[in-house]
């Protein structure tokens, strides 16, 4: 009884299977016994999984057990009683005895907590008939104290499960709100599902019902012939096609691949890829099927209903994510359409119509020429006037055209290069700078940024009345700067927003030019405290 009592308050703290492990040896070493394991019943396999055992266990062998009677830890969860093998030596089956190769006698008592079976104590010893009576009922005490620390330690799993599942879900769900661009979002959400998980590789795919067919827009670990990133291959009779006509989720796991491509056909070339467990979920999005999450692991009988929860969970975020990026790429397409629509329509109404005033005055002034030479001079001025306006139209006109200075040289350089030109034109002194490494930049960003620097050292001479002025790009993570500064008088920004006085697009148009590529403009400035614009652009 003292030893029962000294057990219990052992075992009684305990709160992980860790922890259960290195008390066992300690048992051991208490009663006498040879060898002790303890077995959990794992509902998802159904089987018996070994979570605590001496050092003198073949592991091996007895790593996980069948519920039957080929083995006594097996019959005593079956039958729900103890199972008492007086000479072990002489049972027919050699695996129907504790892994205690030169084991002979051997105990298994099923563990409850109320009605619910959570697993089996298994006790042996190198003589036959070393139990009795009075050992069998300390056993059934041990098992009751071990049966009330898998409980809780299932239970601290369970909890320990459940933060670390929320807390991949709030990454996820960071990650997908973090970009647009979803080629940016698929590594981390990949890393983020390892966490809890597991896999050895995972395909994100999306189908083409409409055509039949389908493709992976990311990859993880192996890939299957014929189907590579980005390479269509026909939807019809694979089990892609079986998921997302189902609309639900499926796992599938075993351990022999001939059994498995018997029962599962469509699974073939992953499962002849090595894979003995596999989970597929359907990627909804607006009530539509866009594709599947599918992930696949070399072990057997991987996947329980928890990871399958969880796959449909992160599904519908990762679904939700490739829905907005496609939205994105649409209205941004849709943006440049308007916006090249929007210079068609100007060029058509305004330079055009500017160009045929000019022809007109200079065929007036050629033919005045002749008839009244006094005045040829008005219809040059005339001319002039036109020329300049449509010179003014045409700066409006070509923003979304690439500079030919950007054609020929780096950002960096070509922003230096217009800041040389603006110092050497004015009085202002003025300076160049860069911050971070120089690295290349999309053309689009590339241009916008010259072009508000362009248009900010245009607004400076005309209007700040300035003698100092600084321009400087600098390079962050994930992210590019351009920061324009003067000491001149300073305006009111709320007015200055509401005018646009023919000096190029002023602060809406550079607004909008960073709005379109998802980046800020932001412009401060007060009356006598000077100007500061400073634009950031994603860089990706």
């Amino acid at each position: 009884m003292r030893q029962l009592n000294s057990i219990a308050l052992r075992l009684s703290p305990l709160r992980t299977t860790d922890e259960l492990r290195s008390s066992v040896l300690w048992v051991r070493d208490e009663f006498g016994y040879d060898a002790i394991a303890i077995y959990h019943h794992d509902p998802a396999t159904g089987g018996l999984r070994l979570v605590a055992g001496g050092e003198d266990l073949d592991t091996a062998t007895c790593l996980r057990l069948l519920v039957d009677a080929t083995t006594a830890p097996g019959k005593a969860l079956m039958t729900e009683k103890t199972v008492m093998i007086a000479n072990a030596a002489a049972e027919a089956d050699p695996d129907s005895r504790l892994a205690l190769r030169n084991a002979g006698s051997e105990m298994a008592v099923p563990m409850r907590i109320g009605m619910q079976m959570v697993g089996v104590l298994d006790i042996a010893s190198t003589e036959t008939g070393a139990f009795d009576d009075i050992d069998r009922e300390t056993a059934e005490a041990l098992a009751q104290l071990a049966a009330i620390v898998i409980q809780n330690a299932q239970l601290h799993g369970d909890l320990q499960n459940e933060v670390e599942d929320v807390t991949v879900l709030v990454a996820i769900g960071r990650i997908i709100n973090s970009s647009l661009e979803i080629d940016d979002v698929y590594e981390p959400f990949a890393l983020n599902v390892a966490r809890v998980i597991p896999f050895d590789w995972l395909h994100l795919t999306e189908v083409d019902t409409d055509l039949d067919r389908a493709r992976h827009m990311f990859m993880v670990g192996q890939e299957f012939a014929g189907r590579g990133r980005g390479e269509w291959w026909p939807l019809g009779g694979t089990f892609t096609e079986y998921v997302i006509g189902h609309r639900t989720g499926v796992t599938v796991s075993g351990e022999s691949p001939e059994r498995l491509k018997e029962l599962y056909p469509l699974l073939a070339p992953v499962i002849d890829g090595g894979a003995k467990s596999f989970l597929s979920v359907p990627l909804i999005a607006r009530d539509e099927v866009i594709g599947a999450l599918q992930m696949g692991t070399n072990e057997g009988s991987a996947y329980s209903p928890r990871h399958m929860a969880l796959a449909e969970r992160v599904g519908n975020q990762i679904a939700r994510a490739v829905e907005n990026a496609r939205l994105f790429r649409e209205n941004r397409d849709l943006g440049v359409l308007e916006e090249r629509n929007r210079v068609a329509r100007e060029i058509h109404d305004t330079l055009a119509q500017g160009f045929t005033g000019i022809v007109l005055q200079l065929e007036a002034a050629e033919q005045a020429l002749q008839e009244a030479p006094e005045e040829v001079s008005e219809h040059l001025d005339r001319a002039k006037t036109l020329a300049r306006g449509s010179l003014q139209e045409a700066r409006r006109s070509v923003w979304d055209m690439v500079p030919e200075t950007l054609e020929q040289r780096s950002l960096d350089n070509a922003l230096a290069d217009a800041v040389r030109e603006f110092a050497e034109t004015g009085p202002e002194e003025t300076t160049f700078t860069v911050e971070g490494e120089v690295r290349f930049l999309q053309t689009s960003v590339e241009t916008a940024l010259l072009r508000i620097c362009q248009e900010s050292l245009t607004n400076l001479r005309r209007h700040a009345g300035a003698s100092v002025a600084s321009v400087k790009l600098s390079f962050e993570s994930g992210r590019v700067k351009l920061t324009v500064k003067d000491d001149g008088r300073g305006f009111d920004t709320a007015v200055a927003r509401g005018r646009d006085d023919g000096g190029g697009f002023g602060f809406i148009g550079m607004e909008q030019r960073a709005r379109l590529l998802q980046g800020n403009l932001l412009v401060t400035s007060g009356q006598g405290d000077g100007t500061t614009i400073e634009v950031t652009m994603p860089t990706g």
